[in-house]
């Protein structure tokens, strides 16, 4: 006999629905020769991005402008912000990232921006896309699939198999982020590292991509006294000088000086550095209020969409089969479930064989019938705006 696995999970979801179409959301689609050529230097196996002149311009300029310092005390607003999913399999339709792993993250994802005052949640439909090119990606020329299912107005997050050698990267050119399934987990912090170049935040070390950390520093590198912290490295003056352009573990052990001679202390607990994912937990205060005044300034349009209501959710509970049920059929068998309050989707995973790993399906739907041997876990499901429940485990024996 075979033991039947349920896991239920409610799902919250406004009313709000889009349908299916092609956007583009108007930056520029010209990508310099030089972005091309240095952009492939920069891989190294975690991070991909290469921020453009654009953004490192705002930042200086903002930096300059003496905004940070005249704030009128902290701002306490919280600003909801819409992410577009990409679900990116092969062309026949396999390897799909699945639905549990990507509400974990987000549920994360929220968990580690609550200090920034941004919360996250899904807009519109899960866009399920069928290319080995882009789940398999080994360079960044996938423009023309990226541009076909864009949504406007948000943040799109496309989950691959290999996006080009690295965890994740972060498109300034064609805005976008792309991040590995082996990623982006609720123990990574791969997306919340690639959402803060989104909103114009540079590595720590900024300056050092592409080069040794065994290299002599330079006289226009930032330097450990702070001196130059406004208009050199990341441009932040409350991030330490950061040199390491590799994934390294903390604590910090590194005895390597600046160009003036200091030891550099170099912060793991950052988010934009490359500590281990283990070793981060924060963004800087000026990286804060760089974000916010980045989202204002040149993601206004994230902001035009009713707010997402969040209600407390209930619990699922099985109707058929029975918990602990057996005799239950194999071949074929129709699962029922009571209907949480508060909820319009549920995030549904079966196994045949208990042994934590749910992957024989894995879907969201908004029906409390479901068949698994006639279903697909491929389907497009719409989520605008989410936020799971506690998990029920049902189990049943065959």
């Amino acid at each position: 006999m075979k033991r039947l696995s349920l896991l239920l999970c409610g799902i919250l979801i406004s009313c709000i629905s889009f349908s299916q179409k092609t956007y583009y959301t108007g930056r520029s689609l010209s990508v310099p020769q030089e972005y091309k050529d240095d952009h492939n230097k920069v891989n190294d196996g975690f991070c991909g991005t290469r921020m453009s002149d654009e953004m490192l311009n705002w930042l200086k300029a903002y930096k300059q402008s003496g905004a940070p310092a005249n704030k009128q005390g902290p701002d306490s607003t919280l600003y909801y912000i819409p992410l577009k999913i990409h679900i990116v399999g092969t062309n026949d339709g396999g390897g799909y990232h699945k639905v549990s792993s990507i509400l974990d993250g987000l549920c994360k994802l929220n968990e580690q921006y609550e200090q920034v005052g941004f919360h996250f949640y899904i807009e519109g439909e899960f866009d399920y896309i069928n290319s080995d090119a882009l789940y398999d990606h080994a360079d960044y020329n996938v423009g023309s699939i990226i541009n076909q299912h864009k949504t406007p107005n948000a943040a799109n997050i496309y989950y691959v198999q290999n996006p080009a050698g690295n965890c994740g990267y972060f498109s300034p050119y064609r805005d976008y982020v792309a991040v590995a399934k082996s990623c982006a987990g609720s123990s990574n912090s791969t997306v919340a590292h690639e959402l803060g170049h989104f909103f114009s935040l540079p590595h720590t070390f900024n300056g050092w991509e592409g080069r040794a950390t065994t290299e002599a520093p330079q006289s226009d590198d930032e330097l450990v006294a702070r001196t130059n912290c406004s208009d050199h490295g990341d441009n932040f003056c409350d991030t330490p000088a950061d040199f390491i352009s590799d994934r390294w573990g903390c604590p910090y052990s590194n005895t390597k000086v600046d160009f003036a001679g200091t030891p550099y202390a170099v912060d793991g607990s950052l988010y934009m550095s490359y500590a281990n994912d283990a070793c981060q937990n924060k963004f800087s205060p000026e990286q804060i209020d760089a974000m916010r005044a980045y989202l204002l300034s040149n993601r206004s349009e994230l902001l035009n969409h009713p707010m997402p209501i969040l209600d407390t959710l209930g619990s699922a509970t099985n109707i058929y089969p029975a918990n602990g049920a057996i005799g239950v059929p194999a071949n074929f068998v129709q699962l029922k479930w009571n209907k949480a309050v508060g909820a319009t989707h549920y995030n549904l995973q079966v196994t045949r064989y208990f042994n934590g790993n749910f992957s024989n399906i894995d879907i969201v739907t908004t029906d409390t019938t479901l068949s698994p041997a006639t279903t697909t876990a491929g389907a497009c499901v719409p989520l605008t705006k989410a936020t799971p429940a506690a998990a029920t485990l049902l189990t049943a024996t065959l």
